[in-house]
């Protein structure tokens, strides 16, 4: 827990920390998987950008072929963006360093797949009730 106040702000007990988690994108599930490196530096490779500017972040695009123009650490990056006013799609070549962009995230979680497996079950056991009441009463019909 943190102090009562620190650095003039009053925390009123809770952990210092707090909210921190609410905007740092690696503190997510499964974020290594997220992380560039160069090696997936290539054309055609989708990435989010999750820099500074507030025009491009969150936003999908597509990496393009690197060039001698640009900067060694640059990646260029076409993002493609809504505009509400226009009603058109924008898109921008954007140069980007590799610490601004990531994956589109994929969470995995082994206990949704558990769970749609017990679901599956549950349903092909009703199916097979159903048929085995249908054929009782079949049966009791035919009599």
């Amino acid at each position: 827990m943190g102090a009562g106040s620190f650095n003039g702000v009053n925390y009123n007990g809770q952990h210092t920390g707090m909210g921190w988690f609410k905007y740092n994108l690696d503190a997510l599930p499964g974020h290594l998987a997220t992380l560039v490196k160069n090696k997936h530096l290539t054309e055609g490779t989708e990435v989010t950008y999750v820099g500074k500017s507030k025009k491009f972040k969150n936003q999908s695009g597509v990496i393009l072929k690197h060039d001698s123009k640009y900067g060694r650490g640059l990646v260029p990056v076409r993002i493609s963006m809504y505009d509400k006013k226009q009603s058109i799609n924008i898109e921008k070549v954007v140069l980007c360093h590799r610490s601004q962009l990531r994956f589109p995230m994929k969470i995995i979680d082994k206990h949704a797949d558990a769970v749609n497996i017990l679901k599956a079950k549950r349903e092909l056991r009703e199916r097979k009730k159903d048929n085995y009441r249908k054929q009782r009463k079949q049966q009791m019909s035919s009599k």
